[in-house]
């Protein structure tokens, strides 16, 4: 697995090289070096989007837990920022998250049943911004033959999403809690003691309809305030687009970057996600480049102190009480 991972970066990496090379590397980082000082409201822009997540994860954890928006806010950070820095598959930074929100007194079934359904919210909302941006598309009659190529994929995402919410519903994260189980056996990394309880505390969150309302309407305003991320850089790098447009390219742009789930960071995918849709809305192919470079740029300013920080913490633990000391609140 560890090998498939790197063959995929190594891949993702050179695909990017050649895009870069392609469009010409003096016009890609010419244009990206006009962003300047417009990085920080991209990273002020992306702050809120965590928040929004944060609030978005809340409703799942339930009532009776202290739920301080901060301490999720902050969990919620290292969650991406492992998730987009390391090679962990994509879903390492929600078992890091449910881990640390066990850290804090919250027993191991709800913890893990409030990351998965989360990640099920986030997954849904996406699609649905992701169709908005396509029904967008297909109204200004720009896309021309690629709609019907985004529309089939989109529908497999759609099914695959079906399937995962059905398996939640059936049980098979029974399995999962067995499997586990026999891990928190062996080992104390998981700090999860209560995974016995999984399946059912997934049950009780899909038996709350108002929280997952409230989940979905945060996850789906976080998805859409990324469209003011995509505004904002074209903007300060010269090219000017509206605000339909800057939506459709996000909505198509993370869906490039959702599909690349196979290589780490989706490296490649969401350079050239970024470049073909943003020339299919009129965005010079070298912008198209430059703005996935730029969010680059904003992940590295978040994920790298993320990655740092879940270290300090793991390291804490691990030097001040030992490997097998219990979870204490608050620390």
């Amino acid at each position: 697995m560890k090998l498939g991972l790197g063959l995929a970066l190594l891949a993702g990496l050179a695909l990017t090289v050649g895009l870069i090379a392609y469009q010409g590397a003096g016009e890609v980082f010419g244009t990206l070096s006009t962003l300047g000082w417009g990085l920080l409201p991209l990273v002020l822009v992306h702050a809120a989007q965590l928040l929004f997540c944060a609030l978005g994860w809340r409703p799942l954890i339930g009532r009776g837990t202290a739920r301080p928006i901060f301490r999720l806010m902050r969990i919620r950070w290292i969650r991406e920022g492992t998730n987009g820095l390391l090679p962990l598959g994509h879903i390492g930074g929600e078992i890091i998250g449910a881990r640390m929100l066990a850290f804090k007194g919250l027993s191991g079934d709800r913890a893990g049943a409030s990351v998965v359904v989360d990640l099920t919210t986030e997954v849904a909302t996406q699609l649905l911004f992701t169709l908005a941006g396509l029904a967008l598309l297909t109204r200004a009659d720009l896309g021309g033959s690629g709609i019907a190529g985004l529309g089939l994929g989109l529908a497999g995402a759609a099914v695959l999403l079906a399937a995962f919410v059905v398996s939640q519903r059936l049980g098979v994260f029974k399995l999962i809690e067995k499997a586990l189980g026999r891990v928190a056996d062996k080992t104390r990394w998981l700090s999860l003691g209560g995974v016995k309880g999984l399946h059912e505390a997934i049950q009780a969150i899909h038996r709350n309809p108002l929280a997952l309302a409230e989940s979905a309407s945060w996850h789906l305003l976080a998805w859409v305030l990324g469209s003011l991320e995509v505004w904002l850089a074209l903007h300060f790098m010269g090219v000017a687009i509206g605000w339909r447009d800057a939506f459709i390219l996000e909505s198509l742009g993370q869906a490039a970057r959702s599909a690349g789930f196979v290589v780490p960071g989706a490296v490649g995918v969401q350079e050239g996600g970024y470049m073909l849709f943003g020339a299919m809305l009129g965005v010079p192919p070298e912008a198209g480049l430059a703005l996935s470079l730029a969010k680059r740029l904003r992940e590295l300013i978040f994920g790298l102190p993320a990655v740092v920080h879940w270290q300090y913490v793991e390291g804490r633990r691990l030097f001040k009480k030992g490997p097998a000391a219990e979870p204490r609140a608050g620390e």
